[in-house]
């Protein structure tokens, strides 16, 4: 009988107790939702306005026509472009909506205007739906109302 009894608190506490524990776990993480994919090359294009006579001029122009990869870890990922110019960074994929601040390069803080305390903006929605992928939205220089933002689009390279 003493046996049995052991048996049966044993059985409770190995088993039954972490079963309940996995059913719990199981049944709260089928409410999450994976954020879409995003991670590989990227070539972007943007339509910038006559960006000669503001500040920022030529550091907003080194974003035309640029390759940027992105890896990405859950709703978090990091920026690098291929081109030297422009630093890494890091942003945030909510839904569609991705969202990186990029630090002006050092080669802009010697531009006419251009403090080094600016930095790009650039906000997007993905269109996983196409294939490849694509994103388009708006490319801007913070705290900078004579900065016009850029409107850019950017295809995934499969």
């Amino acid at each position: 009988m003493h046996a049995s009894k052991n048996f049966a608190v044993a059985y409770l506490i190995l088993v039954i107790i972490p079963m309940l524990g996995l059913a719990g776990v199981l049944r709260s993480g089928s409410k999450l939702i994976a954020p879409s994919a995003i991670g590989g090359h990227w070539k972007m294009q943007a339509n910038a306005p006559s960006l000669i006579p503001v500040p920022c001029a030529g550091s907003m122009a080194t974003m035309r026509d640029v390759d940027f990869t992105i890896s990405q870890s859950g709703k978090y990922f990091a920026l690098r472009f291929a081109n030297s110019v422009m630093p890494s960074a890091s942003g945030l994929i909510e839904g569609t909506t991705i969202k990186v601040s990029i630090p002006l390069p050092p080669k802009g803080v010697k531009e006419v205007g251009c403090s080094g305390g600016h930095v790009f903006s650039l906000i997007a929605t993905l269109d996983s739906k196409t294939n490849p992928n694509s994103m388009a939205g708006l490319l801007s220089v913070n705290d900078c109302a004579a900065c016009p933002s850029a409107e850019f689009r950017a295809v995934r390279e499969q």
